[in-house]
């Protein structure tokens, strides 16, 4: 029997259904209490407070004993910047977490501008801002380290500020990485008026890999092995120095359905499968019934 949340957009029904097309058994649950097997499969909110709601409950799943699909781990660090970039600061552009106020003021002093500013949590480039200059730095900080902290997005942000070297790109790639061995990617044009592409719109699913695309998909592989990630959306970025940087990572993106879905073959080898983003559900479906994730 595998558990699976009956989360509200509805992925948890429509996984459900998927295993039980394969021949599999799937049982929804609400309360990890209900849950009396040893494998869940669990797509957390971003929204607060459900974001943490689940978080919670998935780190009392892990605790019993149950593997989650997302794995606890992943499911750790969703929508937390601060905790991924522990995890992935091998991997991403120069970035600052100060959350001491004259440290602060010296970072301010000492930056190359622009730079960008975010908050820990947020989606869709929500809290992403550009620092033009010093003095925008500093009224940033003034607001960080108020009583009241900033306003933001699910906000306030208080306590420190979060800066990365600014990434002069037009685009981003989205990688979305099931089992270290199928992946979709797509890629996105920044918005119109601010200089980051998550949540433009203009977005471009592929059906057919060149080696741009093929050397995307090897550097997302490679930063999930070296990072143990089996469930990740990779937000990835050309640079200058060493050619791609990743952003962040996520468990919960939206399902684009003209994507060819694309299993890795050693060596280095991307082959399209029979599934497009179309067949996302029930491919996760067959892949739990046959315990390939």
């Amino acid at each position: 029997m595998i558990w699976v949340f009956d989360d509200t957009r509805p992925w948890g029904q429509r996984i459900a259904e998927s295993i039980r097309a394969a021949g599999g058994k799937a049982q929804l649950f609400e309360d990890p209490g209900e849950v009396s097997g040893d494998l869940a499969v669990f797509i957390p909110r971003h929204k607060p407070p459900d974001r943490d709601n689940h978080k919670a409950m998935v780190a009392s799943l892990a605790k019993r004993g149950v593997r989650t699909i997302p794995s606890a781990f992943e499911i750790d660090i969703y929508d937390d910047k601060i905790k991924q970039h522990k995890v992935l600061a091998p991997f991403m552009p120069r970035t600052w977490i100060i959350d001491n106020l004259v440290e602060a003021y010296d970072l301010a002093a000492k930056s190359d501008y622009p730079i960008f500013s975010k908050t820990s949590a947020g989606a869709g480039s929500h809290n992403v801002r550009v620092l033009e200059d010093h003095e925008q730095a500093m009224e940033e900080i003034c607001a960080c380290f108020s009583d009241a902290g900033m306003n933001v997005v699910d906000g306030p942000q208080k306590g420190y500020v979060y800066w990365q070297e600014f990434v002069p790109t037009d685009h981003d790639w989205r990688v979305c990485l099931i089992g270290r061995k199928y992946a979709y990617i797509i890629k996105r044009q920044n918005r119109k008026d601010r200089p980051m592409a998550s949540g433009s719109g203009d977005i471009h699913p592929l059906q057919e890999l060149d080696t741009t695309a093929v050397a995307v998909l090897d550097y997302a592989w490679h930063v999930c092995s070296k990072c143990n990630l089996e469930w990740a959306g990779l937000d990835i970025v050309p640079h200058e120095e060493t050619r791609w940087k990743v952003l962040e990572t996520t468990v919960a993106w939206r399902v684009k359905p003209t994507a060819r879905i694309f299993e890795r073959q050693l060596p280095r080898n991307w082959t399209a499968t029979k599934w497009m983003g179309a067949d996302f559900f029930p491919m996760i479906g067959e892949l739990i019934e046959n315990g390939d994730l």
